[in-house]
């Protein structure tokens, strides 16, 4: 039997993970307000955009064989677990890390670029997701989950916008690493 997370039906892989947990935690230490409040407005909107991913992953972990799809499907669901479903999770991981460890301590924003270029990744692939899921020689679910993943553009948007948010504020308060580089 599959291990399952302490989330009902939640998935092996997925963004809840014990580095998330942990980062959650440390966010009721941090003594910086405006840092917080786009902290958590960040991670919330994370955890909205999973709602819709979740059950991409999950069908995924439920069906790793393939037994019996078409190649067009096939080639469907390999695309939103590996463009989609990665990458956003992928979002979450860089998130995790924009939060520091104690309060006063700098972030190393090293990689925030990539972030950022990761983000415009997921927005083109949220729109050819949902080019997909007008695809007729595709087959349910793949068609349904592509196109709910093309719904995520203005998800992407927003996350791109928290996430330029997170890195002013951070910048703001001098609890950014770039100047030590």
């Amino acid at each position: 039997m599959a291990r399952r997370s302490a989330l009902q039906d939640e998935p092996e892989a997925t963004i809840y993970g014990p580095d998330w947990h942990a980062t959650q935690a440390r966010l009721h230490l941090l003594e910086e307000p405006a840092l917080i409040a786009v902290l958590r407005l960040t991670f919330r909107h994370l955890e909205e955009g999973w709602k819709t991913l979740r059950p991409i992953q999950g069908f995924h972990e439920a069906n790793r064989g393939r037994e019996g799809m078409d190649l067009a499907t096939v080639a469907v669901l390999y695309f939103l677990e590996v463009e989609v479903v990665d990458r956003f999770r992928v979002l979450a991981l860089e998130m995790i890390r924009a939060v520091p460890m104690t309060p006063g301590t700098k972030v190393s924003t090293a990689g925030f670029d990539d972030v950022q270029s990761e983000a415009d990744l997921i927005r083109l692939y949220f729109r050819l997701a949902g080019l997909m899921g007008k695809m007729g020689d595709v087959a349910e679910p793949a068609r349904s989950f592509a196109a709910a993943a093309g719904e995520l553009v203005p998800w992407a948007v927003e996350f791109e916008r928290l996430f330029s948010e997170v890195e002013s504020t951070l910048k703001g308060l001098g609890l950014d690493d770039s100047e030590e580089e």
